[in-house]
């Protein structure tokens, strides 16, 4: 027992004697500073350091060599600033070729050690650890004990309203007794907030998102048209030109990639719920969300739980903490579910009750010992198959069509009324053969082993960059006073039309008053994806246009809902034979068929509904350019 007191306290010696003799290294006269927080962080980890591993002597004297290797390079090296460097994941840091490199890490501030005072110098600074996790994986990696009393009070406060962080940091290798462990030595955090920092974009990335703006600028081609082309060509998306349904939900889900922020007191979030038979497209919807947002999370519908949605919580310490569960970790994303008819009839109804709130407030509270509310500005994406989808001769429970329509997807109207975009996408056998069988067209097939850790091809990773520049620069949108009396007017045509149903229906009510936020919401969206900082007509139209597929399942409900006529092509109308009778024998572009659409009816026409008609009476000549052929009339 004497012999080993006695170890111990040369080691302590040791320890102290290498301290002192770092510590007369000198300091530059004025360090800025972010090199002096980190010439303490590195002096301090060496009695830290050798403590916690019980390194010996050989050990000790090769971790004062590193240390004083660190402290001439953060000299030399000067302060750094977040622009110098760009995005590492945690997985990449471990790697002897990254020592001393200075590096930006986005990461789960996993934990943070309670908060110490040690004397530095004659005076008392706060220093704590900190662990830093991947949001999609279990990569880990430690920080230095960081002595920065600004950033560690900052942070006490910071970490109640964020989980992720950036981190500006250099990669250091520090000796343990089984070799050498990697560990960050921090000089700044902030919150993770931008798209651009939550897709962790390079600086080349960006350069390429402003490029590819200009040259559709150049083309005349819209942001809609690119986002939607190059999608369905990346998915591999095929018979859209007979499925309106899947066109519109593709749509839906595109715009709903750009939503964010608030409206009033309530959350901007765009929500998708897509009902619809097996094998109708609804995963496709779910991977090109995957693809375009800038934070996605998806839970298995028979595992989720309100503990994995929301949050859980830990003791560590004798002290609770809540860890973030899908729904606050896809904060300013999207959180899907697939095949939600599948959820326990336990869970569906406390997991609806928290999508409830995060509509609403775009928060979830964790109500257990933790006690912490997380925030949770997300958009929830559910496709579901109808019982009568799965089961035909189910019994539905209910004495009206209401009732027993809810019971067919099992979601209550509070619900359906927050839902900003609805669709009912019909079995369609015919189309389905159709696009099974082009599928021996494709070239190339192969069967290979799956990919471990694959990345989004490059043409996903484009169009994700692409999303999260144009929501950075356009992430506070205006509403012209002509803008919103155009809105106003367009929902005004919808309570006149259900004028005599509000006193059948008391639960229209609770859609009236939530479709001026839908519009603000998909308004605001129509602007951001086409770079604008403020909606115009046309963005308008194709609002209603989202928003009437809402409205057509709502028809399904109470048979005399009417839906504005304004809202969509006049019925009386074969558009095709008007297509062929204006412009036989013609070489026409869609914006001119467009323009003499609304001037003949005081109309919108909108663009999708065009494109999906011209094929069947015109031929394209060149890319936007169609030929009508001669009329056949004498």
């Amino acid at each position: 027992m004497a012999e080993r007191k006695d170890r111990h306290e040369k080691f302590l010696e040791e320890v102290e004697r290498i301290l002192r003799d770092i510590q007369q290294m000198p300091v530059p006269p004025a360090t800025p500073g972010q090199i002096l927080f980190a010439h303490q962080d590195l002096l301090y980890s060496i009695r830290h350091l050798a403590q916690r591993e019980q390194l010996p002597h050989e050990q000790l004297q090769h971790l004062e060599a590193k240390i004083r290797d660190y402290l001439d390079l953060l000299s030399r090296r000067g302060v750094l600033s977040w622009d110098q460097v760009e995005y590492h994941e945690i997985v990449d840091l471990r790697d002897p070729l990254m020592e001393g490199r200075a590096v930006k890490v986005r990461g789960l501030l996993e934990k943070m050690t309670e908060p110490v005072v040690v004397p530095v110098e004659g005076q008392k600074h706060l220093t704590a650890r900190m662990t830093f996790r991947e949001l999609d994986g279990p990569d880990r990696i430690e920080s230095l004990p960081t002595i920065n009393t600004p950033l560690i009070r900052q942070l006490e406060i910071l970490k109640r309203e964020y989980h992720v962080f950036d981190v500006l940091a250099t990669v250091l290798l520090m000796p343990t007794v089984y070799g050498e462990r990697f560990y960050l030595l921090v000089h700044d955090m902030s919150p993770s907030e931008s798209p651009l920092q939550m897709v962790r974009a390079t600086r080349a990335e960006i350069a390429e998102a402003k490029e590819t703006l200009a040259e559709l600028d150049r083309r005349g081609q819209n942001v809609f048209d690119y986002l939607f082309t190059t999608l369905v060509q990346g998915l591999n998306i095929r018979g859209l030109e007979d499925a309106s349904e899947l066109r519109d939900s593709l749509e839906a889900v595109i715009v709903q990639a750009f939503s964010d922020g608030w409206v009033s007191n309530a959350a901007g979030k765009l929500h998708t719920l897509i009902i619809g038979a097996p094998a109708v497209g609804k995963k496709l919807l779910v991977d090109a969300a995957r693809v375009l947002n800038p934070v996605f999370q998806e839970a298995h519908p028979s595992k989720a739980t309100i503990a994995g949605v929301c949050s859980t919580a830990v003791q560590e310490n004798g002290v609770w903490q809540s860890d973030p569960g899908y729904l606050p970790l896809s904060h300013r994303g999207v959180f899907a579910i697939q095949d939600f008819h599948t959820v326990r009839d336990a869970q569906r109804e406390r997991l609806l009750g928290l999508f409830n709130m995060v509509m609403e407030d775009g928060r979830v509270i964790d109500s257990t010992a933790a006690r912490q509310t997380h925030p949770a500005l997300t958009s929830i994406h559910l496709d579901t198959n109808k019982r009568t989808d799965l089961f035909p001769g189910s019994q539905l429970r209910g004495e009206t069509i209401v009732a027993k329509r809810l019971d067919d997807i099992r979601i209550p109207m509070t619900i359906l009324s927050r839902f900003d975009f609805i669709i009912d996408i019909p079995r369609d056998t015919q189309r389905q053969i159709g696009v099974a069988l082009m599928m021996y067209d494709q070239p190339g097939h192969s069967v290979v082993p799956l990919s471990v850790g694959h990345s989004l091809a490059k043409w996903a990773r484009k169009l994700q960059v692409l999303v999260a520049f144009l929501r950075t620069t356009n992430a506070e949108i205006t509403f012209s006073e002509e803008i919103t009396a155009m809105m106003r007017q367009k929902h005004e045509e919808l309570s006149q039309s259900n004028e005599r149903m509000v006193d059948q229906l008391p639960w229209l009510s609770d859609f009236q008053a939530r479709l001026a936020n839908s519009v603000f919401k998909f308004a605001a969206a129509y602007a951001r994806m086409n770079n604008r900082q403020s909606p115009i007509a046309e963005d308008i139209d194709h609002v209603f246009r989202l928003i009437w597929r809402k409205f057509e399942f709502l028809s399904t409900l109470a048979r005399h809902l009417q839906v504005p006529k304004s809202w969509e092509v006049p019925q009386q109308l074969d558009l095709e034979n008007w297509l062929q009778s204006r412009f036989a024998g013609r070489l026409v572009q869609p914006k001119e068929i467009m323009a003499a659409y609304q001037e003949e009816f005081g109309l919108p026409l909108v663009r999708r509904t065009l494109e999906r008609h011209l094929p069947q009476v015109a031929r394209l000549i060149k890319k936007g350019y169609w030929e009508f052929p001669p009329s056949t009339l004498t």
